[in-house]
């Protein structure tokens, strides 16, 4: 097949989503047949099965795939790298320059709950561009403001969501970017609020370009939008415009099947409105036959903790009450680069 340009792409997980990869990878090569695919898999301890599944499928479709093993970060940083429940290989982002082949300059990072349910060839070109040039990551706003409000982030700067990342691997080289993250990561001693999206947002701010809103598609913007902003805590100056989250909604690029379970495909009790569309592009992957049978865990909270809670992010809209709830809960002291 005659395509019109390669892109390198990473994902990085273990075992409990390689099922997800698939779905991801298939839904990405259907919907962009005219792109050619470089795959590099960062894998944590994935079992050999699952890595033979996951190199069949991008052969199918006439795409390469390497794989590269996750190697212990915390005997490497000296420290134990916090997750919060998060998977461990999500800390590789940070490592990029010395895990990915030295010749890879530029590529896209998906988070393996993604479906990709449109062409993605402007992602394509923003990547290959001369303005990304400046920039280190392009990538969408996060979709919830208690991660900006925890990290002291003034209501004019921007919080991303890292799930869909455009990587400029030789700005970070030219620009010791992975080293910065290495000594935040121990000055720290391997604390952070949301795993690296913490460490990414800190080290850059006000350096990432953004993103359309249609390339993160996140559950809750499926939500009236005076609904989502009270959902969100972002006041409308803060966050993406009621148009550009309808439109985002109406013609979505990348699916990006974050936060509550109570929305993810793989669970029996989904409620997801593209439930049905994951499970299509899941019939193309040698996981055909699964089928939900685990229910999500129900999130139930009582008045008190509502009420609780609901204070909590009214204090947390103060950068010094944040700065302090940050430093008594997890045990750092938030740090914004700026430049």
């Amino acid at each position: 097949m005659n395509r019109s340009k390669e892109i390198n792409l990473l994902y990085t997980m273990d075992d409990n989503f390689a099922m997800q990869a698939a779905v991801s990878m298939v839904s990405l090569f259907v919907n962009n047949p005219q792109l050619g695919f470089h795959l590099y898999i960062i894998s944590d301890n994935i079992c050999q099965a699952n890595l033979d599944r996951l190199k069949s499928l991008a052969g199918e479709y006439g795409h390469v795939m390497d794989i590269i093993d996750m190697p212990d970060l915390e005997d490497r940083m000296g420290v134990k790298l916090i997750t919060n429940g998060l998977v461990r290989a999500a800390y590789c982002r940070l490592f990029l320059c010395e895990l990915l082949p030295h010749d890879v300059d530029r590529l896209i990072y998906m988070d393996p709950d993604t479906l990709v349910v449109g062409n993605i060839s402007a992602l394509a070109d923003i990547l290959d561009s001369q303005a990304f040039e400046k920039y280190p990551l392009a990538a969408c706003l996060d979709s919830k403001a208690v991660f900006k409000r925890l990290h002291g982030f003034k209501r004019n700067e921007r919080y991303y969501n890292d799930g869909i990342l455009l990587v400029n691997l030789r700005s970070w080289r030219e620009n010791g970017v992975q080293e910065k993250f290495s000594g935040e990561i121990r000055r720290r001693q391997g604390r952070s609020v949301d795993a690296d999206q913490s460490y990414i947002n800190c080290v850059m701010p006000g350096r990432i370009m953004t993103l359309p809103p249609e390339y993160n598609v996140m559950s809750v913007y499926f939500n009236d939008y005076d609904d989502y902003l009270k959902i969100s805590g972002y006041r409308k100056d803060e966050i993406y415009t009621e148009s550009e989250l309808k439109a985002a909604v109406k013609d979505p690029v990348i699916i990006h099947f974050a936060g509550d379970r109570m929305f993810r495909p793989w669970y029996k009790n989904c409620r997801h409105c593209m439930k049905e569309e994951w499970m299509k592009y899941l019939g193309k992957t040698e996981w055909k036959s699964f089928v939900p049978h685990e229910n999500a865990p129900e999130y139930v909270i009582s008045p008190a903790a509502a009420l609780k809670n609901r204070m909590i992010r009214l204090l947390l809209k103060d950068p010094f009450v944040a700065g302090c709830y940050v430093r008594h809960k997890y045990g750092f002291n938030v740090r914004l680069f700026r430049e």
